[in-house]
């Protein structure tokens, strides 16, 4: 390598080792003197809040970030359970409050959504934390660790509305009823760069990653006697899972 070309290498080095040191002096000073992520969301929240979970948008600039919050006057389940129980299986140890999902850019909350009560008349409860029995499979925990409790993420990204893009998550609660929930769609708007709901609450809500979820209530299900039937498809248009189907079917009596 002659003169010429060794000295453009070094220069190129040092270049580029000069310009990874300033993004990571970049970052610790905005470590430094901002905080972490998790504390700039909470600076930028109602007082007296409680902060649920937040995830980050990838993806999109500027950097975003999806959360949840609920409101002063929450209440968190203190009794002490194993909640393997219906409907411990799903609310483990909950939280019963107003909740809310906002969508965090820049410093500040570019908008606020209320999330509606499951059922009327009674706060929305959702799952704070769980044992390991109900949130793993047999062989994946240790037999004395199965009372542990977890933290429990409500925002898990996924694609429930056929888009191809991950920016959708799944609310669940339930009334009581072993083997009955409801789920609400929501997550983050990439044309409007909003925070939105995608459904009201649907029963056994657990729709597909092309937009689309078939609601069965079986003959014989809890004793049931009649054939509940219905299909939802997320709607571009409307921006909303909508029913476009159903069908109720008397059930054979037994002899």
């Amino acid at each position: 390598m002659n003169t010429d070309k060794r000295g453009r290498f070094y220069l190129l080095v040092f270049l580029i080792g000069f310009v990874l040191l300033s993004l990571a002096l970049w970052v610790s000073i905005q470590s430094l003197f901002l905080g972490s992520i998790e504390k700039r969301i909470s600076r930028s929240l109602p007082s007296d809040f409680l902060l649920r979970d937040y995830k980050k948008l990838e993806g999109i600039t500027p950097e975003s970030y999806l959360v949840v919050y609920v409101e002063k006057g929450y209440e968190i389940d203190e009794s002490v359970s194993t909640y393997l129980s219906c409907p411990g299986t799903i609310l483990g140890r909950s939280i019963k409050g107003e909740y809310h999902l906002v969508l965090y850019q820049r410093g500040s909350i570019v908008n606020d959504v209320t999330v509606q009560q499951a059922y009327k008349g009674y706060p929305l409860e959702l799952v704070y934390q769980n044992s390991k029995e109900n949130l793993y499979e047999k062989g994946e925990y240790l037999e004395g660790q199965k009372n542990e409790l977890e933290l429990v993420d409500l925002i898990k990204l996924k694609d429930y509305t056929g888009d191809g893009k991950a920016y959708e998550f799944l609310f669940l609660t339930t009334g009581g009823g072993c083997g009955f929930y409801d789920g609400l769609v929501a997550g983050y708007n990439d044309q409007r760069n909003e925070a939105v709901l995608y459904s009201g609450w649907v029963s056994r809500f657990q729709p597909n990653n092309q937009g689309g979820f078939n609601y069965l209530f079986d003959c014989g299900d809890h004793g049931n006697m009649l054939k509940i039937e219905k299909k939802y498809q997320f709607d571009p248009e409307t921006e909303k899972y909508e029913l476009i189907w159903e069908q109720e079917t008397p059930c054979e009596m037994p002899l």
